[in-house]
């Protein structure tokens, strides 16, 4: 097999995931059920970053799509806040 720059190996692959940790368990011999646990542990968990509260002007009809109504809602301005930001929304956006 010819590799070109970007192509890794399965050898290669397999070698970054156990050094990185990625697949440690399942390489190493430790089984499924303790890498599922350690994928459980180190799962991504929701964090609140900020509410946003915009103001809207009245919606601007675009006409009839093969898929429907258009329409665009501009928006006018707004805020938002969080643990650490604090900020406002400029006008000139559209949703």
């Amino acid at each position: 097999m010819v590799l070109g720059k970007h192509d890794i190996d399965r050898r290669s692959l397999l070698g970054a995931l156990a050094a990185s940790g990625v697949a440690g368990g399942v390489a190493g011999g430790v089984g499924v059920a303790a890498s599922a646990q350690a994928a459980e542990r180190s799962a991504p968990k929701a964090v609140h970053v900020y509410d946003a509260v915009a103001l809207l002007e009245e919606t601007v009809p675009h006409g009839t799509t093969p898929i429907g109504q258009r329409f665009r809602v501009p928006i006018i301005g707004g805020t938002c806040e969080g643990p650490d930001i604090r900020g406002r929304i400029l006008p000139g956006g559209f949703d």
